[in-house]
């Protein structure tokens, strides 16, 4: 043999010594972790949002109220009498905003509010009183709501597909605990100056929408309270725009026929 040859017969004999040699290391080494292709985030909290969160800011102006047009009630519950006030436009299918009072006030007080923009737009009112001065948060109770809208209907053709909830502080507060903690006619909730603490909301049968105006110079509810309260809505499914108001404080009745207006074309633009 050539020495040409044996050289060639040596390099392929090791050629295939060493084959055989990563054949089997790679038999022996454990598998190999396959690369991920992509890496989700979780959302703030570290739950996926499952709703919608949007916030931006708004101003409104001192504007006059007009001049208070209701219909006062008395219904009982149970033993209770309970009183409720009205703004039914003539004619047409109507939609109807409950409208839901701070601590210490009464319907009344929300009708002057709203009965600019209702009157306009040609929207029922319903401003029912608290017993007591406050809501039942702790242990919400939708019934004497549902007996409101149903003593309305009864006598007006509100649109059931448009029933709306509206709330003020306190009332806000309750509002928020209607929408998502309780079952009710209402598609749609609109709240100033008001919220709960995030360990009193629950995951809802059905998440609806939802919008909070807060004014930064608030001296009950803070901005940072907001924001843990709508976002934690948000992660439970509700669609949430919360809307900060830049100089604005507690109190509603000097801007509240241009923020009801607002409110209302929120409301009534929902898809």
């Amino acid at each position: 043999m050539t020495r040409l040859a044996h050289s060639f017969l040596s390099l392929l004999g090791g050629l295939t010594a060493l084959i055989c040699l990563t054949l089997i290391l790679s038999l022996a080494a454990p598998p190999r972790a396959a690369t991920p292709t992509a890496l989700v985030m979780p959302a703030r909290q570290g739950t996926p949002l499952q709703g919608q969160f949007t916030a931006d800011t708004a101003q409104f102006g001192p504007t006059a109220p007009a001049p208070v047009t209701a219909t006062t009630h008395l219904m009982w519950q149970g033993t209770v009498l309970r009183r409720w006030h009205d703004y039914t436009p003539d004619g047409g299918k109507l939609p109807l905003v409950i409208l839901l009072h701070g601590a210490g006030r009464d319907g009344l007080s929300m009708i002057g509010v709203w009965q600019k923009v209702a009157q306009a737009n040609h929207i029922a009112l319903a401003a029912p009183d608290s017993l007591g001065r406050t809501w039942p948060i702790d242990k919400p109770d939708p019934q004497f709501l549902l007996d409101i809208v149903a003593a309305m209907s009864a006598r007006a053709d509100i649109d059931p597909s448009r029933i709306y909830l509206f709330g003020h502080s306190d009332g806000a507060a309750y509002a928020m605990t209607l929408l998502n903690r309780t079952l009710g006619p209402w598609r749609a909730a609109a709240l100033h100056a008001g919220y709960v603490p995030t360990d009193r909301l629950k995951p809802p049968q059905t998440a609806l929408p939802l919008r909070l105006y807060l004014g930064d110079q608030d001296q009950i509810f803070s901005v940072a309270g907001a924001q843990s309260a709508t976002w934690a809505l948000a992660r439970m499914g509700h669609a949430v725009r919360l809307t900060i108001l830049p100089g604005h404080d507690h109190w509603v009745y000097d801007i509240g026929p241009e923020l009801a207006a607002d409110a209302w074309d929120w409301l009534d633009h929902l898809p």
